[in-house]
């Protein structure tokens, strides 16, 4: 007995926010021009007409045990008979991507799940089975030594962990043959969801695997629906391959970002630094620290930040950018503790953000960073975000719906994510 074949009416479970963000951008335009709808968690009343729907899990930052409910309620909040099922994983495998895998194909009853976490805009790749951040392997990176989430390995099999599984190197899933290589692995596991990672290098190797992965889907020859799991990459190559209106590269639109700008982040990348350090150097925004203090109970005391001066900016049309930091080296404390810090770091940023807007409204505001982006969102009452542009890589821009700032244009970044002039260029500004 076959099953109707699912749309490309993306229903996305994300890991963080700016992961649900960058992956739900990738289904703006297409036949219906449905704009998509990023959920600031699970359980947002949808906003009428919208299209692609975007769940944040916010599973990132919890624990193995505490990811699991919080996965499954995700999925359950926004799935629908005829949705594709896009589980969001860290592109560089932080997190639970196992659990949130695991969870999203038992809620949906799977029988197939296809792995590619590769986004070659921001330099990641999968070579081998092992996943490369600009050509080196992922444990030797600074995302991999990351302090809140350390990832000790490159092989994405081993790190995803899964009880029937397949590998697809970069030969095969350039042959031809590449759709019905899905389809044997499927049916050789029976009933048993089975989990298939794939090699990728290229844009049109993301596209062969999306083609594939969906031709099996729409066959209907399943007793369960094909997911798909990754980062920005393999949603760009589901929308171009999945479009209703015939396949092709669809032109995301641009927007002109208006002034003043509020950048706010508390992202620990030194790339962060790089890229607010461009727009000082160029005299495009007042750019200071927020202090914060952390004693040897590890609580937190701050921001220390001169607010008068911040208001005085945004009022007279500057753009402001505001980096968390803290007087405490990370890393030399257990995960744990990290986790502990940052979260009380972000909640407090989030707040002193709102009580700043509540002086002086920004036209815009950007945000580094999954954890700062949902703490700042959170602190200001905000519902979900409707995407219309991406005018760079992994920089989508919508409007906020709900909050203290309902209606202002948002754009958010990973905290690794571009490159020094990204910020510049977002601004509107040659490099």
């Amino acid at each position: 007995m076959t099953r109707p074949a699912a749309s490309t009416h993306a229903a996305i479970v994300a890991d963080d926010l700016t992961g649900a963000l960058d992956c739900a951008v990738a289904f703006i335009g297409g036949a219906q021009e449905a704009k998509p709808f990023v959920m600031l968690e699970p359980g947002v009343t949808l906003p009428p007409g919208c299209g692609a729907v975007s769940v944040n899990a916010d599973s990132r930052r919890l624990s193995s045990a505490e990811a699991r409910p919080v996965v499954r309620r995700a999925v359950e909040s926004i799935r629908g008979e005829s949705q594709l099922t896009y589980v969001k994983i860290d592109s560089t495998l932080r997190g639970h991507p196992g659990v949130e895998i695991t969870e999203c194909a038992a809620a949906t009853g799977a029988s197939l799940v296809i792995v590619c976490p590769a986004f070659l805009a921001t330099g990641r790749t999968v070579r081998d089975s092992h996943l490369l951040v600009h050509g080196v392997r992922l444990e030797e990176t600074e995302v991999g030594r990351d302090p809140l989430s350390p990832v000790g390995a490159s092989r994405v099999s081993s790190i995803v962990g899964a009880d029937s599984f397949a590998e697809i190197g970069l030969s095969d899933a350039r042959k031809a043959s590449l759709t019905e290589q899905l389809r044997l692995i499927a049916d050789d596991s029976g009933d048993e969801c089975r989990v298939v990672f794939c090699d990728a290098e290229t844009d049109e190797d993301l596209e062969r695997i999306a083609a594939a992965g969906l031709e099996v889907e729409r066959s209907g020859s399943l007793p369960g629906p094909v997911i798909f799991a990754g980062s920005a990459g393999l949603a760009f190559a589901l929308a171009r391959t999945g479009r209703q209106d015939g396949p092709g590269h669809q032109a995301i639109p641009e927007r002109q970002l208006e002034a003043p700008a509020l950048i706010i982040t508390a992202s620990q990348r030194t790339l962060a630094d790089r890229q607010l350090a461009m727009l000082a150097d160029r005299n495009l925004a007042t750019v200071c620290s927020a202090a914060f203090s952390v004693d040897t109970a590890h609580n937190v005391a701050g921001p220390q930040i001169d607010d008068s001066a911040m208001t005085e900016a945004l009022e007279s049309g500057r753009n402001v950018a505001v980096r968390a930091s803290i007087g405490l080296s990370l890393e030399s404390l257990h995960a744990e503790a990290v986790r502990s810090i940052a979260d009380r770091v972000t909640a407090s940023l989030g707040q002193w953000v709102s009580m700043l807007i509540a002086e002086s409204r920004p036209a815009t505001l950007v945000l580094i960073g999954g954890d700062t982006a949902h703490a700042v969102l959170t602190a200001i009452g905000v519902r979900g975000i409707v995407l219309d542009a991406e005018p760079l890589p992994g920089v989508p821009v919508g409007v906020i719906n709900g909050g203290q700032l309902d209606g202002v244009t948002i754009a958010t970044k990973a905290g690794a994510f571009g490159d020094d002039a990204t910020l510049l260029k977002l601004l509107g500004h040659r490099a």
